[in-house]
């Protein structure tokens, strides 16, 4: 049986991949998912949709990352993992969380990203 430690130490695996390539965000299919899991807790276990994909989902989201698209919403299988404080992230809660103030915190924040000088932006200067 799947325990809730063995959907941690597959959250701890993709926390440690995109920390140690500095990444805000990687993308998996359901197969990666089960591969993992697997790995920590046997060839029985399986992620699916519904309860056992909630479980990797809180366990992510307890070493700060998100799943997007919510489990079920993809057509194609793939889920991108995302650091959630990342500038995706924001992004993504901007667009995706409408209310009263929703239309506001999206142009604020487009504004940010807009300000952002580009890395690959050569003028002397932004260069380092």
């Amino acid at each position: 049986m799947t325990r809730q430690d063995h959907y941690m130490q597959v959250a701890v695996n993709i926390s440690n991949h995109l920390n140690a390539y500095r990444k805000a965000f990687t993308s998996y299919n359901l197969e990666n998912f089960n591969t993992m899991i697997k790995e920590v807790a046997g060839q029985s276990a399986r992620i699916e949709i519904g309860e056992t994909f909630k479980q990797l989902e809180s366990a992510l989201l307890q070493r700060g990352f998100l799943i997007f698209p919510k489990p079920g919403d993809s057509p194609d299988g793939y889920y991108r993992v995302i650091r959630a404080n990342s500038i995706l992230s924001n992004l993504l809660n901007a667009l995706t969380v409408v209310g009263p103030d929703g239309d506001s915190s999206l142009a604020r924040l487009l504004v940010q990203l807009k300000q952002r000088p580009r890395e690959d932006f050569l003028d002397e200067e932004h260069t380092p």
